[in-house]
């Protein structure tokens, strides 16, 4: 069991630094409740009162924090969703005998996305904090209007992808090829990368080293391995998709924006 269970050391490490932060936003919200009212009765007499009236002080002070902090917000519901699921995961893991297979490969595989997600809110956390300096101000609220306009600019970048994937897939023929790749699959990975330049063919289909030929509809038989080779197959063409994305588009122009 203990050799099982160090496979989660790093995803442990990092939820206790999530918790840290959970336990900076519960301070946050202590501070934004409102003054408790002095009851001269004696306490048992009024145990229900009491506590009603605490838990409207909480729900206020929970409104007002989200109210100014609903990034925190987001953050915090990853953060107690990668917790709950690294503790499922521990539990399972101190029962469970033999190979994981089915759907506890899949719920481990989830973990790992979450830890992401939960990844890219803490860096977004530290561009934010970095703007407390006048220069990293200016770029992060430059980069809130860019972000405002890219989401506008998106509908006519799909337009011309969406075109793009499909002549391209017409003419090569490849949906009668690879009979396991979706067409929406096969329009993401054809359309992508042509927008934006030359991209390796391991990053474009998502090859992993060591990894099979796996497909979705395998995923409740396969064992852990496979699933996370399946996931980390799928989202290393997204990846570099989003990342092209806002390299070529978003910074490009920041950096245009800042010399002229």
């Amino acid at each position: 069991m203990i050799p099982r269970i160090s496979n989660y050391w790093p995803e442990l490490f990092v939820a206790l630094v999530q918790l840290s932060q959970l336990c900076d936003s519960v301070a946050a919200i202590r501070q934004r409740m409102p003054p408790a009212t002095r009851i001269s009765e004696p306490w048992i007499c009024y145990v229900p009162e009491r506590y009603g009236k605490k838990l409207r002080r909480i729900r206020l002070g929970f409104f007002e924090w989200t109210s100014e902090h609903l990034f925190g917000f987001y953050r915090n519901m990853i953060i107690i969703v990668n917790c709950i699921l690294v503790s499922t995961l521990l539990i399972h893991e101190g029962f469970a005998q033999g190979e994981i297979v089915g759907f506890w490969a899949a719920l481990s595989t989830f973990s790992d996305l979450i830890f992401h997600v939960s990844f890219l809110f803490a860096a977004v956390s530290m561009i934010r904090f970095l703007s407390v300096f006048y220069f990293f101000s200016v770029l992060t609220f430059m980069l809130r209007r860019m972000i405002r306009t890219l989401g506008k600019f998106l509908l006519i970048f799909v337009m011309f992808w969406v075109i793009f994937a499909v002549c391209h897939i017409s003419m090569a023929e490849e949906y009668a090829v690879r009979s396991n790749h979706s067409l929406a699959w096969m329009m993401f990975q054809n359309g992508a990368f042509e927008i934006f330049g030359e991209v390796d063919d391991e990053d474009k289909v998502g090859s992993v080293t060591g990894c099979g030929d796996i497909t979705w509809k395998s995923i409740w038989t396969a064992n852990i391995s496979d699933v996370r080779c399946l996931f980390r197959s799928t989202l290393i063409p997204i990846t570099v998709f989003t990342y092209m994305l806002v390299a070529s588009i978003m910074l490009v122009n920041l950096l245009t924006a800042l010399l002229s």
